[in-house]
């Protein structure tokens, strides 16, 4: 939505810095507070894992023509919810 860093896309500065920044509160600063009261270092760990496999992801057709419908199509909202 843009609200949020797609971190697919992060920086090689990011990844490299990954547990300062969700552990140690290192962009505390720029509102992502740290994670450290609630994710241990495999957790973190997990998570960097799933960014990372996402971002290398290569979407299937079916991914392809979802994305594109919710980018062009518009649906009334009494569609649905009916």
């Amino acid at each position: 939505s843009g609200l949020y860093p797609d971190l697919r896309f992060a920086s090689r500065e990011v990844h490299a810095s990954w547990n300062d920044i969700v552990r140690g509160g290192l962009r505390a600063g720029g509102g992502m507070a740290s994670f450290a009261d609630v994710l241990d270092a495999e957790g973190t760990a997990a998570i960097h894992a799933y960014v990372i496999e996402r971002a290398r992801h290569e979407p299937t057709p079916l991914e392809r023509a979802a994305a594109w419908a919710a980018e062009h199509v518009c649906v009334p909202a009494s569609w649905i919810t009916d």
